[in-house]
This record gives structure tokens, C-alpha cells and sequence, in this order.
């Protein structure tokens, strides 16, 4: 298990080497359904205001829920957020520093790929991130 989790962070920090050495926030909701039919699904963040307020050794990271094809960001970049959403779940969770999300089984893959917790949260905005991402248990670990 730990070569596996291993390999999984070396190939996702060499593909993505903009996370290497940050403290990765993981934002992975779960999609929405009305009436059975899926969603368009709109976070609420302001997407500016967050970036403004990250630090240049933390990274936001999106991975949207495969339904979702809408990307949040709408084609913007910025800084300190990006959509990793191409990424698998199971490689964010071994360099995720905090995981947000609503989405109930990303919470045991994220025990099984590291020894912190998770943070759930639904209907976040910019101050709920920020103040979960503050107020983890344990220090942020930098990957």
C-alpha cells in the first residue's frame, strides 16, 4: 500500500510539478441531481478573492466529481487555484494537505492514502475554505 500511495504522489507531482513543495487545499464536491437528472452545480466562491488570499506556498485544487463537465473557473487562471479535475482522486488524497468536500467517499480514500483528516463541508464560500484550511487539526504538510 505505502508503494503504491508512493508511486501514485511521484507520478502526480512529476505531471503536475506546481504542486510540489505546497500545501495543497482539495476541493472535491460531489455532483448535484434534480429530479434525477444532474445539474449545473455553481460553488458560490469568488474565485478572486480566494486566489488574493492564498499564500505563494499554498495551492487550491479542484477535482470535480466525472458527471460535472462544467470547469468553476469558467477559463480564468490564476495563481494559487487550478482544475486538476483530469487527475485521479485516489493521486490528490497522497498530496492533499486538507481535503473540502461533500463527497462521502472521498473521505475513507482519504484515510487510506494518508494519516491526516479531512474537512467536510457543504455550500462552502471563500471564508469557509479559508477557515477550514486554517483551522486543520495538524500542521499543513508541504509535498
Amino acid at each position: 500500500r505505502d508503494q503504491t500511495r508512493s508511486a501514485l504522489r511521484e507520478e502526480l507531482l512529476t505531471r503536475r510539478p506546481e504542486m510540489r513543495g505546497k500545501r495543497i487545499y482539495l476541493y472535491t464536491p460531489t455532483f448535484r441531481e434534480q429530479n434525477g437528472k444532474p445539474c449545473a452545480y455553481d460553488p458560490q466562491i469568488n474565485w478572486e478573492a480566494l486566489d488574493d488570499a492564498l499564500a505563494d506556498d499554498e495551492l487550491f485544487v479542484i477535482r470535480r466529481h466525472p458527471i460535472m463537465k462544467e470547469s468553476f473557473l469558467g477559463g480564468r487562471s490564476f495563481r494559487h487555484i487550478v482544475d486538476a479535475t483530469r487527475e485521479l482522486t485516489q493521486a490528490l488524497l497522497t498530496v492533499a494537505s486538507l481535503v473540502v468536500t461533500d463527497y462521502s467517499s472521498a473521505r475513507p480514500n482519504r484515510a487510506l492514502c494518508r494519516e491526516t483528516a479531512g474537512c467536510a463541508a457543504g455550500g462552502l464560500r471563500t471564508s469557509a475554505v479559508r477557515t477550514a484550511c486554517r483551522l486543520s487539526r495538524r500542521p499543513a504538510r508541504r509535498v
